[in-house]
């Protein structure tokens, strides 16, 4: 699992023009903050970042408390100072699980952006490269759409993986492997729960910031954070149907394991039915009282021996009719 950890904290400075300009971290940055668009991204696990945030970069500590805290839900809430936003990435961190999701912290405005997060997440990497790059976004409003696009569209991928899994577990399932998929299905039900955890409050966060009327967010930028939370629902809607449809498999695997117990009793049953009445003539024959049918018959054991084969068979004969 990468961790941000040990690395300094970052400002650029943005030109407007979808630059931007690194600036050293040292006293002079933290005394001369830069008087046009910047931002700020740190590491929030920094035992002194809350105190940065508060004393360096004029942070309310109420909302700087809010942007350090170690367990946040996904949510949009307008704050003196701008909009605090949360949010969820997938974990796309070579071997780990994509819905082990990367928790970012965000205060907006028109002037500055300030993000926090604790495990590199590739949509920030992104974002810094393409201002290096010149190809970034020229204002607050248009780093807010751009990188909540990039966050929303990395879903796109692990949901076409589990969609992937639920049809193999579907073909597993109508081939008979119902063993096999009683196992891995558990697992996938799991994904599905821990990704819809925090999307569907993401899906809420963002429908709120759409409704804010923030001057800094331009029409077109608008536009796309409307687009972006209807991409969300739509996300969303997969995760419902692919939990229905685990949901489905899971009542298979108990009627088939039902039915199956239903033949184990049947077949059960048959063969009490068989040794009960064979147990009840062979203990009324073998009583040493007077009056026994065929005592003096030659043939009266092997008639009751035919009896005795004869039964057993009428009945698994009449049972396997039954089952099948």
């Amino acid at each position: 699992m990468t961790s941000e950890e040990d690395q300094p904290p970052e400002i650029r400075c943005l030109d407007g023009k979808g630059g931007g300009t690194m600036l050293p971290w040292d006293s002079a940055v933290c005394n001369q903050l830069p008087e046009g668009p910047f931002w700020l991204h740190l590491d929030w696990d920094t035992p002194l970042a809350h105190q940065l945030l508060v004393e360096t970069f004029g942070v309310d500590p109420v909302v700087a408390e809010a942007l350090v805290e170690a367990d946040t839900r996904p949510r949009s809430v307008a704050v003196s100072g701008g909009e605090l936003v949360i949010l969820r990435g997938v974990n796309l961190t070579p071997g780990a699980e994509p819905e082990d999701m990367i928790s970012l912290r965000m205060l907006i405005d028109g002037k500055r952006v300030i993000t926090l997060t604790r495990r590199a997440l590739r949509s920030i990497a992104e974002v810094k490269q393409a201002i290096d790059t010149g190809c970034g976004p020229a204002n607050t409003g248009e780093f807010l759409a751009a990188l909540v696009e990039k966050m929303i569209d990395r879903v796109g991928p692990v949901l076409a993986q589990l969609e992937d899994a639920i049809d193999e577990e579907e073909d597993d399932l109508v081939e008979g492997k119902v063993s096999h998929v009683e196992s891995t299905l558990v697992g996938v039900r799991g994904r599905i729960i821990r990704l819809r955890r925090y999307l569907a409050p993401q899906r809420e966060a963002l429908m709120r910031l759409n409704a804010e009327k923030l001057a800094w967010i331009a029409p077109e930028d608008r536009a796309r954070l409307y687009e972006t939370s209807n991409q969300l629902t739509r996300y969303i809607e997969d995760l419902d149907s692919f939990r229905e449809r685990a949901q489905v498999f899971q009542e298979e695997i108990g009627l088939f394991y039902n039915r199956r117990l239903t033949r184990s009793t049947f077949i059960i049953t048959l063969a009490a039915s068989v040794m009960v009445p064979l147990n009840l003539v062979a203990g009324l024959f073998g009583m040493n009282v007077g009056g026994v049918p065929g005592k003096d018959s030659s043939y009266a054991f092997w008639v009751i021996s035919a009896v005795f084969v004869a039964l057993p068979a009428i009945v698994y004969f009449w049972g396997r009719r039954k089952l099948d």
